[in-house]
C-alpha cells in the first residue's frame, strides 16, 4: 500500500464550507487544522490550574456522568471487560481532578521538577470522562449541555447534520486502544495535548479487529503496549505504516469514518469531539443494506484477488523466471522434445497438418522457451501415468471433474498464515503465466497449440489451481485490448480447439476462478469480519 495516498494534511486555514465537503470529507483523508478552536470561551474558561473548575461546577457540577475506571493501569482497552463505569458528579471529578494537579503541583515544588505531567504518571487509580454527551439528537442525554455555551461549531460543518458532541476529560496520562468509529470526526483539545496514530481502513488486516458480532467490533484486538508477534503476526507492518500526529491546545483533527486511530492523552487533557454522518452512513439501515453488503464483499474479493496477480500483469524479473526452470539457461534437450513432440502428441490427436504451422518454436525468446520447458515439465507425471497400460487413463471429461480436487493444495498455504500474498510465489504454473507479457504468453500457447496439444489439454484440465485459473484469464483479458476481434477469434478457436471438448477447458478456469473466490472470501471474512467460514 502507498501511504504517500493517505498521507495526514496539517493546515492552517479554515475551510469554507465548500471546500471542506468536496476537497477534504469528500477525499476520507485525516486533516490537521492547526488553532482551530484558539477562539472558543472554553479555551479560557476551561483550566487544572488551582480554582478554574469553579466555573464549570457552577454551570454543571451537579450532573452526573459515568466516568471509566480502568485496572490495567493508565489504557483503556475497547474490551470493556477491562473497566468499569462509575457513576458520580461531573463536580465531584472536577475534584477529583484538582487533587491530582494539586499533588502534581507540590510534587514539582519539592523535587525541583519543571513538569507537572511528570509527576502524574505511574498512579494505578484512573477515572477518564470519556464521550460524555453535550449534545445529541437524542433529547434528554446530555449531561453536559450546558458546556456548549463555551465551544463554537467550526463555519464548514452543517448544524444539521451533527450527531453528537461530547466532553473528554482526564486527570492522568490516559490511552485509548486502537478503534475506528462509524462517524465523521473533528476532534478538538481545549486543555492539554494528544497524540494520534492513524491508519486507513484498507489496514484492517494488520490490526486484527475484535469479530463483528462482538460488543467492541470498531476496536482492534491487539495488546498494543504488549503486542503478540505469535498471535498477531501482521501487526508490526502496521506499526511501521501508522501516521501520528500531535494536537496541542486549540487544534482540531478531522478523523475520516473508519480510520483506525489511538490516542495518548496527556494529563489534565479536556477536549471535545463532534460526530457526524458521512452520505455513505446515511444510506445504511435501508432497503439498500443488503445490496451495499454484497457489493462491499465482491469489491474487497476483487481488490484481493488483483493484489494476488498485479505484479504479473507488467511481467517480471528475469530472477522469477529462475524460480521456475531453475536456471537462465534453457535445457538443450528441449529443442528435441519440442521437435519430437511435435508429431508425436499431433500424430496421437489427429491434428498432424500436412504443412508447418506458422507459430515457430525456434521464434520463442529465451523467458518464453523457459516458461514453456516448465509447463511441459509439470504435466509430464500425467503424461507418463497415462502411457503406462498398467494406469488407469483418463478421458479429458475425467481430468475437468478432477481439476477441483487438484485446487487443495493451495488450501494449505492460507493455514499458517492468514495474509494472501505468499501465494504469490507458491504456484509455478501461475508463475509461468505471470511473468510473461500477455502477448507473449499468447505465442507460448499457440506453440503448445501446434506442437504439445495433449500437454496443454493436461495442463488445463488437470494441473489449474485457483490462482494459476486467475492469472490465465487476467491475462486473456489483457491479450484481448490488444487484438482485434478477427484475431481474438483465431486465437480462441486454435487454444479451445486442442479439447477433445471445449467446454471442459471452460469449465476447469471457471471451477479455478470461483474456487480461488472462495478461499479469497475466507481471507476477507476473517480479516475484516473476524469471522471464519468452512468454504
Amino acid at each position: 500500500m502507498r501511504m504517500d495516498e493517505y498521507r495526514v494534511e496539517i493546515l492552517r486555514e479554515q475551510p469554507s464550507a465548500q471546500e471542506f465537503a468536496s476537497e477534504v470529507e469528500a477525499r476520507n483523508i485525516p486533516v490537521v487544522y492547526q488553532a482551530l478552536i484558539k477562539n472558543w470561551p472554553a479555551s479560557l474558561k476551561w483550566s487544572p490550574e488551582p480554582g478554574s473548575f469553579d466555573y464549570l461546577k457552577i454551570i454543571a457540577g451537579g450532573e452526573r456522568v459515568q466516568a471509566m475506571l480502568t485496572a490495567s493501569g493508565n489504557t483503556f482497552y475497547g474490551d470493556i471487560r477491562s473497566h468499569e463505569r462509575v457513576e458520580l458528579k461531573f463536580g465531584d471529578y472536577l475534584d477529583y481532578a484538582s487533587q491530582i494537579y494539586a499533588e502534581a503541583l507540590t510534587e514539582v515544588k519539592e523535587q525541583g521538577c519543571s513538569d507537572v505531567e511528570s509527576q502524574s504518571k505511574g498512579q494505578r487509580t484512573h477515572l477518564y470522562l470519556a464521550q460524555v454527551p453535550m449534545f445529541s439528537k437524542d433529547e434528554g442525554t446530555s449531561p453536559l449541555r450546558a458546556l456548549m455555551a463555551d465551544i463554537i461549531m467550526p463555519s464548514f460543518l452543517n448544524p444539521t447534520s451533527v450527531a453528537n458532541i461530547n466532553f473528554w476529560m482526564t486527570a492522568r496520562e490516559s490511552k485509548s486502544s486502537t478503534h475506528y468509529d462509524p462517524y465523521h470526526n473533528i476532534l478538538c483539545v481545549v486543555v492539554g495535548q494528544k497524540k494520534v496514530r492513524l491508519w486507513p481502513p484498507n489496514m484492517t488486516p494488520y490490526l486484527y479487529p475484535y469479530p463483528i458480532y462482538g460488543e467492541a467490533s470498531n476496536h482492534s484486538s491487539v495488546d498494543f503496549m504488549r503486542p503478540y508477534e505469535m498471535k498477531h503476526p501482521l501487526f508490526k507492518h502496521a506499526l511501521d505504516s501508522c501516521q501520528v500526529v500531535t494536537l496541542c491546545a486549540g487544534d482540531a483533527l478531522f478523523i475520516p469514518e473508519g480510520w483506525y486511530h489511538q490516542v495518548d492523552s496527556h494529563s489534565f487533557t479536556m477536549a471535545v469531539n463532534i460526530w457526524w454522518p458521512s452520505v455513505v452512513a446515511l444510506n445504511l439501515d435501508s432497503h439498500m443494506s443488503g445490496y451495499y453488503l454484497r457489493r462491499i464483499v465482491s469489491s474487497l474479493l476483487d481488490s484481493e484477488k488483483r493484489r494476488l496477480v498485479k505484479k504479473g500483469m507488467s511481467g517480471q524479473s528475469v530472477d522469477e523466471v529462475n524460480f521456475i526452470a531453475g536456471s537462465t539457461e534453457l535445457p538443450s534437450s528441449i529443442t528435441a522434445s519440442a521437435s519430437e513432440s511435435k508429431n508425436k502428441e499431433m500424430a496421437d490427436s489427429g491434428q498432424l497438418k500436412e504443412s508447418g504451422r506458422k507459430h515457430a518454436f525456434e521464434a520463442l525468446s529465451s523467458i518464453q522457451k523457459q516458461c514453456l520447458y516448465h509447463l511441459v515439465q509439470v504435466c509430464k507425471p500425467d503424461m507418463e501415468a497415462e502411457q503406462n497400460p498398467d494406469s488407469e487413463v483418463k478421458t479429458s471429461k475425467d481430468i475437468g471433474r478432477e481439476s477441483v480436487s487438484n485446487a487443495e493444495r493451495i488450501v494449505e498455504c492460507f493455514k499458517p498464515h492468514p495474509h494472501l500474498m505468499p501465494l504469490q510465489r507458491e504456484d509455478s504454473v501461475a508463475c509461468a503465466f505471470r511473468i510473461l507479457d500477455p502477448l507473449d504468453l499468447k505465442q507460448v500457447l499457440l506453440v503448445m497449440v501446434d506442437y504439445f496439444p495433449r500437454t496443454l489439454e493436461l495442463l488445463i484440465c488437470k494441473q489449474l489451481s485457483p490462482i494459476a485459473a486467475e492469472v490465465l484469464t487476467k491475462k486473456f483479458e489483457e491479450m484481448d485490448l490488444h487484438l482485434s476481434d478477427a484475431e481474438q477469434s483465431d486465437f480462441y478457436k486454435a487454444f479451445y480447439g486442442v479439447f477433445e471438448d471445449p467446454k471442459v477447458a471452460m469449465s476447469a478456469l471457471l471451477d479455478g476462478k470461483e474456487k480461488l473466490s472462495a478461499l479469497v472470501l475466507n481471507y476477507v471474512l476473517e480479516a475484516y469480519l473476524g469471522l471464519t467460514l468452512n468454504l
